[in-house]
């Protein structure tokens, strides 16, 4: 399958995440042990997905990289997922979150031009212009209406999750499955 197809698939489960999340917290599910069912639900799922490549996954542990990259990973993405879970519980509305969070492509596109040497044309040029607006859109309208501190939880989770991607991608280019 191509990285669109994988792309569609994970867009699909994300609105799961994003409302799932914001249930449990309405329900007054500590944030803690909500991030610790989610991280452990992840790893045992992860785990199974990765049964039928466990000798890969085994050659690799010898590697140092393998625990440097995945610690920098893990930290990224545990961070992210703090500032995330934060944001949802402070927001009306855990789309917000999302939207602000999701923004982290921008972040990413051009990082990966930089780190990566990726090709940025002027129509994915003209979509950052057309992404940034929508974020800049959101964030002035919802500061006018009631609490506003969700906010920053949501741009550090951008900020977070994007520098994950971006070594998860190193990780892929040091042949590190996922």
């Amino acid at each position: 399958m191509s990285w669109w197809g994988y792309s569609l698939i994970a867009l699909l489960f994300s609105p799961g995440y994003s409302l799932g999340s914001k249930w449990a917290l309405n329900l007054r599910i500590n944030r803690t042990k909500l991030l610790a069912y989610i991280f452990s639900g992840l790893f045992l799922g992860y785990l199974v997905y990765n049964l039928k490549d466990i000798n890969s996954l085994l050659e690799k542990m010898h590697d140092p990289l393998f625990y440097i990259w995945g610690l920098v990973a893990a930290i990224f993405s545990l961070s992210g997922n703090i500032f995330h879970i934060k944001g949802f519980a402070k927001s009306p509305n855990p789309g917000y979150v999302q939207a602000v969070t999701i923004t982290n492509a921008v972040l990413v596109l051009f990082a990966s031009a930089i780190i990566f040497k990726s090709p940025i044309d002027w129509t994915k040029f003209l979509g950052v212009i057309v992404s940034l607006l929508g974020l800049y859109l959101l964030l002035v309208s919802r500061s006018r209406i009631g609490k506003n501190d969700w906010q920053f939880s949501a741009i550090m989770a951008m900020v977070l999750y994007g520098a994950m991607f971006l070594v998860v991608k190193q990780m892929s280019n040091l042949e590190f499955k996922p």
